[in-house]
Parts: structure tokens; C-alpha cells; sequence
């Protein structure tokens, strides 16, 4: 049963991949094909992104696939706790994750905080995957409640006075900003939503184990710490 579902996600991470591949591709065209200074940085930076958001299927393919081929020879698949509470020794006895400071003394990897997951700068992970669905539709709801709460005072003006023109251009030019900023969320959750594959655990890299049921459960509301 777990192999099964290790080739389910299989199949899903290649089919992200391909059609990463194909809009990268797209993309790479319609640069090649146009004179525009603008469409053309688009898309250099659609292309940015879209190779980004390959590599990272591709990294998780490998661990799905190295895990499945594991599986498949052992027929035993690890115990979830397996060695939870101690840490890795390395055939030198050196604990693999720990680093060595400029004296040589050996220290753990730095844990990651949310904030520090969610960072543009951040490596992606499934972690991070998971945390930014969180971030971007908890910022799309607040955004989707004030352009709501524009139009409703919209119409109160319009219905008070309608002849008031700056109140009612200062609440136009308030939902126009709210559209901008919804449409921009909703790009940028769609492209995250590529990339959540059903299936995958996230890595322990948060300072609180506390926070498994917010990573794995996009959509689910929690204050960004």
C-alpha cells in the first residue's frame, strides 16, 4: 500500500513537471518572438520562475523515487519515530547535520523560524510550499474583505451624495488598489498550489513541532510568527 502511494505521488510530481516544462517553454518562445522591452522582461522572470519551481519538483521527485526504490528492495518501510530522539551517527561518528564553527567545534544546523521559511530568499521546500499557501490565502481573504468593505461605502457615498466626486474617486482608487493586490495574491497562490504535492511530508525544520498541522494544511488560519 505505501509503494502505491509512492508511485500515486510519483505520477503526480511528473505531471507538474511537464507542465512547468511546457509553460517554460511558452515562455521561452514569446521572448525569442518579441520586440517589447516589457513582455520580454515578463518573461525572463516567468522563466525564473518556473525553472525554480522545477528544480524543486525534480529534487522531490528524487527523494520519492529513492524511497520508493528503497522500499521496494527492503519491503520494510521505516518505523515513523525511528531514531526521532537521537541523532544520526556518520561512519566517523559525526552527527551529519551538525556544522563546525571557526574553532572546529561542531554545532547543529540553525532551525528554521516560519518567518525565516517563507523569505524569498529561502531554499524551497515542502515546508515552505506549506507555509506560503497559509500566508497568501490568509493575506487573500484580508485583501478580498476590504475590497467588499470598498464597495460598500462605494454605494453609501454614491447614495448620499452623489455628487461628492473626491470621496467617491478616494474609494474607487481604493478597490482598484484591492483588485491589483488580489489579482497579484491569487498569481502567486495559484504557482504555490503547483507546487503542494498531496503526499509528501514536510521536513522538521521549524522551532516548534507544534506547527505540523499548520504546514501540512494549506488554508488553515494562523498568525505568521
Amino acid at each position: 500500500e505505501v509503494q502505491m502511494e509512492d508511485l500515486e505521488v510519483i505520477r503526480t510530481i511528473n505531471d507538474k513537471i511537464k507542465k512547468e516544462e511546457q509553460m517554460r517553454q511558452a515562455a521561452v518562445r514569446l521572448k525569442s518572438n518579441s520586440d517589447n522591452p516589457a513582455v520580454r522582461t515578463q518573461c525572463e522572470q516567468s522563466i525564473m520562475v518556473m525553472q525554480r519551481n522545477i528544480d524543486y519538483l525534480r529534487s522531490e521527485l528524487e527523494k520519492v523515487q529513492l524511497k520508493h526504490q528503497n522500499l521496494s528492495t527492503s519491503g520494510i518501510p521505516p518505523h515513523p519515530n525511528q531514531g526521532q530522539n537521537m541523532p544520526v551517527q556518520s561512519h566517523r561518528g559525526v552527527d551529519p547535520n551538525a556544522t563546525q564553527d571557526n574553532n572546529g567545534a561542531n554545532s547543529r544546523k540553525p532551525v528554521l523560524s516560519n518567518l525565516d521559511l517563507i523569505k524569498s530568499d529561502t531554499p524551497m521546500t515542502t515546508q515552505k510550499v506549506s507555509l506560503k499557501l497559509h500566508e497568501l490565502e490568509f493575506k487573500l481573504g484580508v485583501e478580498r474583505k476590504l475590497m467588499e468593505g470598498s464597495q460598500k461605502m462605494a454605494n453609501a457615498v454614491v447614495f448620499q451624495d452623489p455628487k461628492n466626486k473626491k470621496s467617491i474617486a478616494e474609494v474607487a482608487g481604493k478597490m482598484i488598489e484591492s483588485k491589483e493586490k488580489i489579482s497579484l495574491l491569487s498569481r502567486s497562490l495559484n504557482n504555490y498550489k503547483k507546487l503542494y504535492i498531496t503526499g509528501i511530508n514536510d521536513e522538521d525544520e521549524t522551532s516548534n513541532d507544534d506547527n505540523d498541522i499548520y504546514r501540512l494544511t494549506p488554508g488553515l488560519r494562523r498568525r505568521m510568527t
